[in-house]
């Protein structure tokens, strides 16, 4: 008798042995919901030790990619092979709450949404101090067409609407990955945040709730470890290079819709994030750093 197929698919990015990957995928494993399909993104240059932290369960599939640790084609491939109607994803390092799942894919089902949004809780844990925590809820309860991108991504207004903050009808989700360029670049947050941005771009129905159903933690970064401010700094570089990069694709996808002044605003605001975070991060970087926001905002 063949498994029941799955209702969610939560899609985690694998980079590299980090001390964090057993939490983060037993927030998974931990899930009421069933059935769940939980996708283990891993490049083919991915170590054996890296591997060998997945655990065996019948619900998670290991997911071989081209992208040599780039986000995109690891997004690519983990939406391609998606199999539930819905997919959330989660950033390593981070956690889920027990009833993530399944709230979202009850909300999601209930209002038909093409993107459901859920309570952050932020955790951080300072040094010589304890972990110190704040919640982030969505703004919106309900939206239709053009008013997701407007809300999602204000004109004039920085933008942080990345992927993990969300969860998206796989569908709407396909088509985006599916108008990115090859990735040229290594993993940046433009690719997360252009993602999110185009899927918007194609949602007819989004819902929110405040239930705090994700742990994020800031201090563990993308790869489970802390982030050094060089790192940081040189991300935020990179970032503004990656969206000015695909600013013809975002032109040509303004041309094709029905309302493309929303799209364009979105894209606008978006890079404009992306500076500010730059020009913030300059500000305590050595001088060597700041040129290179300099060559990157030329």
């Amino acid at each position: 008798m063949s498994s029941p197929s799955p209702l969610v698919t939560i899609v985690v990015l694998i980079r590299s042995d980090t001390r964090w990957t057993s939490e983060t995928l037993q927030s998974c494993l931990d899930q009421t919901l069933a059935p769940l399909e939980i996708l283990c993104m891993v490049d083919r240059t991915s170590a054996q030790a890296t591997r060998d932290l997945i655990p065996r369960d019948d619900r998670i599939r290991v997911i071989e990619h081209e992208g040599d640790g780039t986000t995109r084609e690891a997004l690519r491939a983990g939406v391609a092979a998606a199999s539930a109607p819905y997919v959330m994803f989660l950033r390593l390092g981070d956690e889920l709450h027990p009833d993530a799942a399944g709230k979202v894919h009850g909300q999601a089902t209930r209002f038909d949404a093409d993107i459901v949004e859920f309570g952050i809780e932020t955790t951080e844990s300072p040094a010589g101090s304890g972990p110190s925590s704040a919640t982030l809820v969505p703004e919106h309860a309900r939206l239709n067409g053009v008013e997701i991108l407007r809300r999602l991504f204000p004109p004039s207004s920085p933008t942080d609407t990345r992927l993990w903050r969300l969860a998206f009808r796989v569908e709407k989700l396909r088509t985006a990955c599916a108008a990115l360029p090859p990735a040229e670049l290594s993993e940046s947050w433009a690719d997360d945040v252009l993602v999110a941005l185009l899927t918007a771009a194609e949602a007819d129905t989004y819902v929110s709730f405040d239930a705090r159903l994700y742990r994020h933690f800031p201090s563990r970064g993308s790869d489970g470890l802390p982030v050094a401010a060089d790192d940081r700094m040189r991300a935020a570089v990179e970032t503004i290079a990656v969206l000015d990069a695909v600013a013809p694709l975002v032109r040509r996808a303004a041309r094709h819709h029905f309302n493309p002044e929303p799209l364009v605003d979105a894209y606008e605001s978006t890079r404009l994030a992306a500076i500010g975070q730059a020009v913030a991060l300059s500000e305590r970087s050595t001088q060597e750093m700041r040129d290179e926001v300099r060559g990157a905002l030329r």
